[in-house]
């Protein structure tokens, strides 16, 4: 039993450096073409870009959503996740060759890998602009706030990792005062039904927000790009977890980045500390 923990615990030890080690990032989601999409093309096959990242390298070499990758460096393209193979292979700052099919005509597009950690942390990039549905209360305007360093909560009224953190959250955000701005926003990306405007107001009534409020949601007509509806605001900060905490300095960049079980107040706490020396 010992030996079976001691190899269980090896693998997810592996796993976790494996996921924490930085990799190189084309900037784009996609998924395999079908045979009748494929023959309608008169192609034997390919990866469909379904969403561009507009901070990518993809977006920054003209790859548009709905083009089918069809060669990499040359090599025949079957499927997205023979793209996904290909990058894997490659080195951060490699350029690929890339030749799509874009409706009729095809096109030859040259991509330089970014750094996935990069992209991910958004650390030293802008802070994009919120958009998002509908503020409750007062609209906020991140540009209005440069100077000050400004905190953004990203959760759901149904996230259970949020219940867990809020209490903490809402005791440092007091403990620290006015030396910061907290904005928070909730994200709805799935079980629609439950998350209407009307249930967040009802929930924030029995717990309120340390900070200004703003909802978005993928259900709404402000969808994404990539049609899945991923809310447009959790696109620009690059996040796929909630909870989701960001803190921007005052010079208006991202200081700090994290979410989901990796996020910990202590964490928050440290990186206010940090941006304030």
């Amino acid at each position: 039993m010992t030996r079976v923990l001691g190899a269980v615990l090896a693998m997810w030890a592996a796993a976790a450096l494996a996921q924490d080690a930085d990799r190189p990032f084309m900037g784009v989601k996609g998924a395999p073409l079908s045979a009748e999409e494929a023959e309608a093309l008169g192609i034997p096959g390919g990866g469909r870009v379904d969403w561009v990242y507009p901070h990518g390298g993809a977006a920054r070499a003209g790859l548009q959503r709905g083009d089918v990758i069809v060669q990499a460096d040359g090599q025949q393209v079957f499927g997205f996740f023979d793209m996904v193979s290909f990058v894997r292979k490659k080195k951060i700052g490699d350029e690929v060759a890339l030749t799509v099919q874009r409706g009729s005509e095809k096109k030859d597009l040259k991509v330089t890998l970014g750094s996935y950690r990069e992209f991910s942390t958004m650390k030293g990039a802008a802070a994009p602009p919120l958009r998002v549905d509908e503020w409750i209360g007062e609209p906020v305007d991140l540009a209005a706030l440069k100077g000050k360093v400004v905190v953004l909560v990203f959760w759901s009224i149904k996230s259970e990792t949020w219940k867990l953190l809020e209490p903490d959250y809402q005791a440092l955000a007091k403990e620290l005062g006015g030396k910061f701005t907290t904005i928070g926003i909730h994200v709805a990306n799935d079980r629609f039904e439950e998350q209407t405007p009307e249930a967040v107001k009802a929930a924030l009534q029995e717990h309120p927000f340390a900070g200004s409020v703003a909802l978005a949601s993928g259900a709404r007509m402000k969808r994404a790009q990539d049609g899945r509806g991923e809310p447009l605001v959790q696109v620009d900060y690059r996040f796929q977890q909630l909870p989701a905490i960001i803190v921007i300095d005052a010079e208006g960049k991202v200081a700090f980045k994290s979410e989901g079980a990796d996020l910990y107040v202590s964490d928050v706490r440290k990186a206010l500390q940090d941006v304030a020396k």
